[in-house]
């Protein structure tokens, strides 16, 4: 079992959000959502270690946010497995946690590029803060689909984290 992540991890997370929000609120046009450990970690999903936050968007949206952050793009940083997935990506420094956004984003799957586009999108209140994410099992689709070892072993614990619900 994975240790629980220091309580660090919280308070980054929070300090990161409460920075991004108001950003998101004001510069996004359409419905966004975190994903990735961010979002479980949201969502209460209890041993979630949170090393970035990933916010999907529209392309458009990304287009505004990143111009928004243009001066914090880490224009060195390679998403992992650039094979498998595009998107208008940018990986925003200068928060606690390093901010990653997408755009479109798209995973290639039984040979073609298909929308990474969540099913349901829930209003979740944390620390005094209004986040947006998919519901867990619209989670776990996510990270079953991503299909790389570090996403199903976050989807077991998702899967894990439910049944004992």
């Amino acid at each position: 079992m994975k240790q629980k992540p220091p309580a660090d991890d919280a308070a980054a997370l929070h300090t990161t959000l409460s920075a991004a929000l108001s950003a998101l609120q004001i510069h996004c046009r359409e419905p966004w959502w975190l994903i990735g450990s961010a979002a479980l970690h949201v969502a209460g999903v209890p041993d979630i270690a949170v090393h970035d936050v990933d916010v999907l968007v529209s392309d458009g949206d990304a287009m505004r946010l990143l111009a928004q952050w243009h001066e914090r793009i880490d224009s060195a940083f390679q998403p992992e497995r650039g094979d498998l997935f595009r998107s208008r990506f940018g990986r925003v420094s200068g928060f606690a946690l390093p901010v990653e956004v997408m755009g479109n984003l798209e995973l290639f799957r039984a040979g073609g590029w298909q929308a990474v586009r969540p099913t349901d999108r829930e209003m979740v209140e944390w620390q005094g803060l209004l986040v947006a994410v998919p519901s867990l099992g619209a989670q776990c689709a996510i990270l079953e689909s991503f299909g790389r070892p570090k996403d199903l072993a976050k989807a077991e614990q998702l899967w894990r984290y439910l049944r004992q619900r």
